[in-house]
């Protein structure tokens, strides 16, 4: 039975870990904290380039490719695009930022102390014992950062730990990287995260089902209204039909072009602005087994994985994803759902073709890469008198429907009841 535990453990991580990361920040370091330390990176295997065939055996060859395939990851072509002129969404704006010794502090005091430090070395420690101490001097460095608005290098290298997903040891697209950054820049981003998040929630500028990383709501609130509305609409004699669609390597791909435009449409400008690009430009990772480190590798795209300010950032780039749509979007950071229901089968089927094709048009402009043969429907229904089929297609793909999809650790069935969900629970007891 422990055998068995172990194994479904380590066979369904890879979705914990996105689940966690998702909403959940404290279970997700809990996590991978546990996963480092229990496996740690010792236990790579040789590992097999899919370009060469070439075989790496020592740690500084392995090092090498796995951050060769990561780094390869952000990779967009954005030759053939042009960053389209978008309209400003707020007659507010916000163009700059002073931060106090004060707030400094507060961010300080409540470091947790444990975590991994950066490629600087400082620890939480360090900065946690000594607050009211560095808090006046980093005051003027953060300051100096945000009106030269440079985001220093240091700040911006990641130091990579390899964590084995699940499937072949040997393949490196079963790894993903887990980034630490500096404490110091993450402390400078934690300041400024409360800034631009208060601006966005003032403005009423967040789209208002999005449940990711956003304080005061959670998946559990969305499961709740989500199966709520099904009821009612099962109540009325209502169909209802959810499609959940699968975004490609979602914050690896972000681009940065089209984020900064975004923003600015947002009321983001000046120096702000200036120092959030400068913030985004010339990343770079080294990937660390054992002792031995990588090459320097630089990343092109997507938001910093393991900042503070990434997963804002994402949010801001995907918040118009729903802007035309004529059913209901929720969103959960990268998990976007279509949600219509209604007594026609013709209806559904009109409305989400219409709305397919607008997140196919959405997802080219803004060069987001949607997975159509990971997109899955559920459709949900007491009536025995279904008027037709439907015929669903995204990006000129047929798409799949589902007795079951699992939705934010859920399990959702076409009949609307928890068998499914229950079963899965009693299995991993």
């Amino acid at each position: 039975m422990k055998k068995f535990a172990k194994t479904s453990f380590y066979d369904n991580v890879g979705d914990l870990i996105d689940y966690y990361y998702s909403g959940d920040p404290k279970n997700y370091w809990k996590l991978i904290k546990r996963l480092i330390n229990n496996s740690g990176t010792e236990s790579i295997p040789t590992l097999i380039d899919p370009n060469t065939g070439h075989i790496s055996v020592d740690d500084k060859d392995k090092s090498n490719l796995l951050n060769e395939y990561f780094c390869s990851i952000t990779n967009i072509d954005d030759n053939n695009s042009e960053v389209p002129i978008l309209e400003p969404k707020t007659n507010s704006s916000l163009n700059s930022l002073l931060v106090t010794s004060n707030e400094i502090c507060d961010v300080l005091k409540n470091l947790k102390l444990g975590k991994a430090s950066g490629e600087d070395g400082i620890s939480h420690h360090m900065l946690k014992y000594t607050a009211y101490t560095v808090c006046k001097p980093l005051e003027l460095l953060f300051n100096f950062s945000l009106s030269t608005c440079i985001f220093p290098n240091i700040w911006k290298t990641a130091k990579v730990m390899p964590l084995f997903k699940k499937g072949d040891r040997h393949s490196i697209s079963n790894y993903r990287p887990i980034s630490l950054l500096s404490t110091v820049g993450k402390v400078l981003e934690r300041v400024i995260f409360k800034h631009l998040y208060n601006y966005f929630f003032e403005n009423a500028l967040f789209y208002r089902f999005q449940a990711g990383f956003m304080p005061g709501n959670s998946a559990v609130y969305q499961l709740i209204e989500i199966y709520h509305n099904i009821c009612l609409n099962l109540e009325e004699k209502k169909h209802t039909c959810m499609i959940f669609c699968d975004i490609s390597k979602a914050f690896d791909r972000v681009w940065h072009k089209g984020l900064l435009t975004k923003l600015k449409s947002y009321g983001i400008s000046g120096n702000l602005l200036s120092w959030i690009e400068n913030y985004l430009s010339n990343r770079q990772q080294k990937v660390y087994i054992n002792s031995t480190s990588s090459d320097v590798g630089m990343i092109m795209a997507g938001v910093p994985q393991g900042s503070i300010l990434g997963p804002l950032l994402f949010l801001i780039y995907i918040n118009d994803i729903a802007d035309e749509l004529e059913s209901t979007a929720r969103l959960f950071a990268d998990d976007t759902s279509l949600i219509k229901s209604s007594s026609s089968c013709r209806e559904i089927e009109l409305v989400l073709n219409r709305d397919l094709e607008k997140l196919n048009q959405w997802a080219k402009t803004w060069l987001v890469s949607f997975n159509p043969n990971k997109t899955e429907i559920i459709f949900i229904s007491n009536s025995d008198n279904i008027e037709e089929n439907l015929d669903l297609i995204f990006d000129g793909t047929f798409l799949n429907f589902s007795s079951l999809h699992r939705h934010l650790g859920v399990i959702f069935n076409s009949n609307a009841k928890w068998s499914d969900h229950i079963d899965e629970i009693y299995k991993s007891v």
